[in-house]
């Protein structure tokens, strides 16, 4: 990523660096569905993509926290908002496995980017604070979306949807988890 010009300064390959970062987002597109999938009943992709690893100066709360050695994501959910006036706080758990693949990227992966954002391309704004950025925003569900369904075209050669795995994980999860599995939200309106 990085050579040495004849008068002895660091010049970057810009390139390389460029496929750095495309594999970075490889890598988050596949920690997006873990997460997703691994994290108890699937979230609804706009909770998800909404992470954010840091508290921000305009009083945004992070939702990562680390608990006994693995990740528990905090998300809120404004289902019926307008009629009850109160929100969800859902706390989930992601395994051994997944969580450290989370700190790993939240402790070597994401400053690195990060630095070279700043030294290759002279970034001067705040780096986003979402898990998933886009710019100073964050990715859409849609982008989950697409991921789901080129993994599960895939792997499972079948077509899913966030949708569809979250009415999936709940019919698996009645059949299977002795608690009789997870309540169903109805009137997801994500497909």
């Amino acid at each position: 990523m990085v050579a040495m010009s004849p008068e002895s300064q660091l010049r970057w390959k810009k390139k390389a660096v460029q496929a750095y970062f495309e594999k970075v987002d490889k890598f988050l597109e596949r920690l997006l569905l873990l997460i997703h999938m691994t994290g108890g009943q699937p979230p609804r992709g706009t909770e998800l993509i909404g992470l954010q690893h840091s508290n921000t100066a305009q009083g945004q709360h992070r939702g990562i926290f680390l608990e006994e050695g693995l990740i528990s994501t905090v998300t809120s959910y404004h289902k019926g908002y307008n009629i009850t006036g109160s929100t969800k706080i859902i706390h989930r758990y992601l395994p051994k496995e997944v969580s450290e693949l989370l700190v790993y990227y939240l402790w070597l992966i994401l400053p690195f980017w990060q630095q070279l954002d700043i030294l290759v391309y002279k970034r001067k704004d705040p780096h986003s604070t979402f898990l998933w950025p886009k710019g100073s925003g964050t990715w859409d569900s849609s982008r989950l979306t697409r991921v789901i369904a080129r993994e599960a075209r895939l792997y499972l050669d079948t077509t899913l949807s966030i949708l569809i795995y979250r009415h999936l994980a709940i019919a698996i999860s009645r059949q299977h988890l002795p608690c009789g599995g997870f309540k169903r939200d109805v009137g997801s309106e994500e497909r």
